[in-house]
C-alpha cells in the first residue's frame, strides 16, 4: 500500500517553515490524516466487516468513515478499537477531562469519536484506571 505524506510533513526548506506554536487547523488536518490512514489500513480486518454492519458508517466529504446513528447531524467518525490511534484518543480525552475516570474519559472521547467496542482499549484502560 502506497503512503501518501500530507502536505504539513513534507521538507518544505527552512525558509517557508512556520515558526511558532502549532494552530488548530494543523492540528486537527494531523488528526484527521491519521484517522484515515488508520481507517484505511484496517478496511478488510475482520472487525471492520462487522462493524460496518451494526454501525452504518459512510465516508463523509473527507473520506472519513463517520457512523450514522440515530441523532442527525451528530456522526462521530469511526475508530477501530485496537488501535494506538484509539490508545492515544482515549488518553488525550482522559487528560482533557482533568482525569475525570473511565465514564467521563469515554464520554469525552464520543463527544467526536465512536470507538468500535464498548470497552476501552486495554492498555489505555489499564492506564486510565493507574492514574485515577
Amino acid at each position: 500500500m502506497a503512503e501518501t505524506i500530507p502536505k504539513q510533513f513534507e521538507d518544505k526548506g527552512e525558509d517557508q517553515l512556520s515558526a511558532g506554536p502549532l494552530k488548530t487547523d494543523e492540528i486537527q488536518a494531523h488528526v484527521q490524516w491519521w484517522i484515515k490512514r488508520t481507517q484505511q489500513r484496517h478496511l478488510e480486518s475482520d472487525e471492520m466487516k462487522q462493524d460496518r454492519l451494526k454501525l452504518n458508517f459512510k465516508p463523509n466529504d473527507e473520506e472519513l468513515l463517520e457512523c450514522k446513528g440515530r441523532i442527525e447531524g451528530h456522526y462521530p467518525l469511526y475508530i477501530l478499537t485496537k488501535t494506538l490511534l484509539a490508545e492515544k484518543l482515549v488518553m488525550d480525552a482522559h487528560t482533557s477531562s482533568l482525569h475525570g475516570g473511565v465514564g467521563i474519559t469515554m464520554t469525552t472521547v464520543r463527544e467526536r469519536y465512536w470507538i468500535s467496542s464498548t470497552e476501552i482499549p486495554d492498555k489505555a484502560h489499564n492506564q486510565v484506571l493507574l492514574l485515577v
